[in-house]
């Protein structure tokens, strides 16, 4: 556990004698006492206590309850919250214009603390959305933007320093970026009229 971590220790006291008598319940790290409770327990019958401290200075400490030992405490340093986004992903990297895109990013936190961050949606070079998230000590966060898009073209998702690529197609143009190509393979349009020129010199050759 870390410095300022909660210590609990659940401790059965029991009076074996014949009349009702209080005791006063130590928890201790290497001597030095971080919780103390006083129970009453009536003749020849038990109850169960639990002491809470706060975890001290980094270092290894000898648990003991009124002197009975109750094991080893390892207390280590706190590690502060150390937040950052790691992957950007879209639910669909193309879309049609005027459709929505889904855009997810992933904040994990590898410090010993939950930390806070905003984190931020760029798109068109403009921050368009803010969200702010909590991320457990050692653990990772999805947080989710959805935005409509309604000009054809190649955009770049940004989310802090991760980004992706969205496309974005005209409506009516078969699903492409741009005009079509020509269809018939090796027969352009300088190569047509070339053909037409040539058919026109053979007429005149024949009259």
């Amino acid at each position: 556990m870390a410095t300022g971590d909660d210590v609990t220790a659940n401790v059965t006291v029991e009076n074996t004698g014949t009349a009702a008598r209080s005791a006063t319940v130590n928890l201790t790290l290497d001597g030095s006492a971080i919780a103390s409770k006083t129970v009453e327990v009536a003749a020849g019958e038990s109850a169960d206590v639990t002491l809470s401290g706060t975890a001290p200075s980094p270092g290894e400490y000898e648990v003991a309850v009124e002197g009975t030992a109750a094991g080893t405490l390892a207390v280590k340093e706190t590690i502060p919250a150390n937040t950052s986004v790691v992957d950007v992903s879209l639910n669909s990297s193309t879309i049609s214009a005027g459709e929505a895109v889904e855009i997810t990013a992933t904040v994990e936190n590898t410090g010993g603390e939950a930390g806070e961050r905003p984190v931020a949606l760029t798109m068109f070079g403009d921050e368009l959305a803010t969200k702010n998230v909590t991320v457990p000590a050692g653990e990772t966060t999805e947080v989710t933007f959805v935005r409509r898009v309604n000009a054809a073209g190649n955009y770049t998702v940004e989310v802090a320093d991760r980004t992706a690529t969205l496309g974005v197609t005209s409506e009516g143009d078969g699903g492409g970026f741009g005009d079509p190509a020509p269809n018939v393979p090796g027969f352009g349009v300088g190569a047509t009229v070339v053909a037409l020129l040539a058919a026109v010199l053979v007429a005149r050759m024949r009259v």
